[in-house]
């Protein structure tokens, strides 16, 4: 434990030394003012109010609110000065994602002579499996079976043969807290996976999920692409307005939200079948992901220069799917993710357009924004074997996560903070902004934290920009209302002061092989975290989306 302890203290030495000395002549290449005018509170929220919206339904990788975010990315890198530096001259970087499934153009739902619009009306739920079905449709409440209450969904509707429609959650009160379990949770039988399993077993050919509006407001999701598509049944998720038109069949009043409220008003099953045959295809495809690239030469104007190094300026723009995998917090709801990573990705942004205005440049740039990061870092992993450049040039990773809910004007830089270049830039950055706190921890991880790690794991000098974690991590309460912009773009100049320096100095790309020993100082930013192993994935039951929370 002792010769730990010392090697730990002999790497705060050497830190120290690095961060005080070699500063000489580093104000002349501070930021100029024109760069500095980019970032500003008014100019970051104007993009966290876009990629946080509840809209963006938590912008998952693989969801088409997911590739919109990519092209926003996109469209700002191209009004920075930037060039596409993606695929075949595009601004895009297509991976795939083993770990979700997508829909085939081929997924279709019908009633008749009425076709529903895929990604409109419906779209097939990665908790469900492919194939086809044409019954007569029963309605089926909740599509529970709970013995302790005495409730049964099933108790008075035949599902055998048939296509059952269900409610996401169980019954719950007006304010979609769920009436059989302690206030914020729900019960076992509450998640699809489980209600899939009973219509199985209820004899059900396919089943089709709504979500009423006492749980999802207007947030409501259709996609969800999160799995392996190994369910019992196929399964789609169905729009309000599909459902209520499928339901119409059945008479006056037999609505969504009508027969939410006589559940919730009876306390008992108000299943029925519906009687038209509904008719319906699911075919799944294998999930796909999409990294945004722009390039921003050394030489203001002038082309590549293939001989001069690389800094990568990465954050990652996805975030969690309404469904509840990955999350800290109970059920279906958008976690807008405004802090984790809206926020790095808007400091993206911003420092694209900032640094296009520093002059004298020695390295080129790339300004690179990942999907894929909560699935396990999937697009920086193939941005390492496929990079945009040769590897063999980049000099220096540099990822900005989670940076809206700084506290203390305390900032986190996680990496390679003893190699000189960066210490002295570190300290440069500091001297001229005489604001930010900053906290160096010299460790490296190549399976954690954020899309640093796969640069790690390949040997290329890294520094991670981070708040570090808080209670609204992946929950519904990471609003944007709760961002800190003026903390955020501290921290977003302090970055700006520190690659100003890092690319208009002299870099080495040389590998990293130096193993650094664990510096337990994370540990108060990352309170829930461990080096070795990632936040559990488990999918969680539903509860009500965020509605009107107030700034923390």
């Amino acid at each position: 434990m002792r010769s730990r302890r010392k090697s730990i203290a002999g790497w705060w030495v050497l830190a120290g030394l690095a961060l005080a000395g070699g500063c000489v002549g580093e104000a002349s290449r501070q930021a100029p003012p024109a760069a500095h005018e980019e970032i500003t509170p008014a100019a970051l929220m104007r993009h966290v109010n876009f990629l946080a919206d509840p809209k963006m339904a938590g912008r998952a990788t693989g969801t088409p609110e997911n590739a919109r975010a990519g092209e926003y990315v996109a469209e700002q890198f191209a009004a920075a000065g930037l060039t596409p530096a993606g695929d075949g001259g595009t601004w895009y970087q297509a991976f795939t994602a083993p770990k979700l499934r997508l829909p085939a153009p081929s997924c279709r739902l019908a009633a008749g002579a009425r076709e529903f619009a895929l990604g409109k009306d419906f779209a097939p739920t990665s908790a469900g499996c492919a194939g086809a079905f044409d019954a007569p449709l029963v309605f089926a409440g909740y599509g529970v079976h709970n013995h302790i209450r005495g409730y049964n969904d099933y108790a008075t509707v035949s599902a055998r043969g048939a296509v059952v429609m269900i409610l996401q959650g169980e019954p719950h009160d007006a304010g979609g807290q769920s009436l059989w379990a302690t206030k914020g949770h729900w019960t076992e039988l509450a998640p699809t996976a489980a209600k899939l399993k009973r219509a199985a077993a209820e004899g059900a050919v396919a089943v089709l999920i709504v979500t009423p509006p006492t749980i999802a407001g207007e947030s409501d999701s259709l996609d969800d692409v999160l799995g392996e598509g190994q369910g019992p049944l196929p399964a789609l998720r169905i729009s309000r307005e599909a459902a209520d038109e499928l339901l119409a069949p059945a008479g006056a009043g037999k609505t969504v939200a009508k027969l939410t409220d006589a559940i919730r008003a009876t306390g008992q099953p108000a299943s029925f079948a519906v009687g038209p045959k509904v008719s319906g295809t699911v075919n799944l495809v294998e999930g796909a992901g999409r990294n945004v690239i722009g390039l921003l030469p050394a030489s203001p104007g002038a082309p590549e220069n293939p001989r001069v190094p690389v800094i990568v300026v990465a954050a990652h723009y996805d975030h969690l799917p309404p469904t509840g995998q990955k999350a800290r917090d109970r059920g279906f709801g958008v976690r807008p993710g405004a802090d984790d990573n809206a926020s790095g990705t808007v400091a993206l942004i911003l420092l694209a357009r900032a640094m296009a205005r520093v002059p004298q440049r020695q390295c080129t740039m790339l300004f690179v924004g990942f999907s894929g990061e909560e699935l396990g870092f999937l697009g920086s992993k193939y941005f390492i074997r496929h990079p945009a450049v040769p590897l063999e040039r980049i000099a220096m990773g540099f990822t900005i996560d989670q940076i809206a809910r700084v506290r203390n004007d305390e900032i986190l830089l996680i990496g390679n903070v003893n190699y000189p270049p960066l210490s002295r830039a570190i300290r440069a950055a500091r001297a001229s902004l005489g604001h930010p706190h900053y906290t160096p921890i010299p460790i490296l991880q190549a399976h954690h934290w954020s899309d640093q790690a796969p640069f790690v794991a390949a040997g290329v000098r890294t520094l991670l920009v981070t708040n570090g974690l808080h209670a609204d991590y992946h929950t519904m309460r990471d609003t944007a209302d709760r961002v800190n912009a003026a903390g955020a773009c501290d921290v977003t100049r302090m970055a700006l002061e520190i690659l100003t320096r890092l690319a208009t100095g002299p870099l080495s790309p040389a590998r990293e092989t130096q193993p650094m020993p664990d510096d337990p100082t994370w540990r108060r930013f990352f309170p829930q975290e461990t080096p070795s192993s990632a936040p559990a994935q488990a999918s969680e039951p539903p509860r009500p989306a965020a509605r009107g929370r107030k700034a923390a």
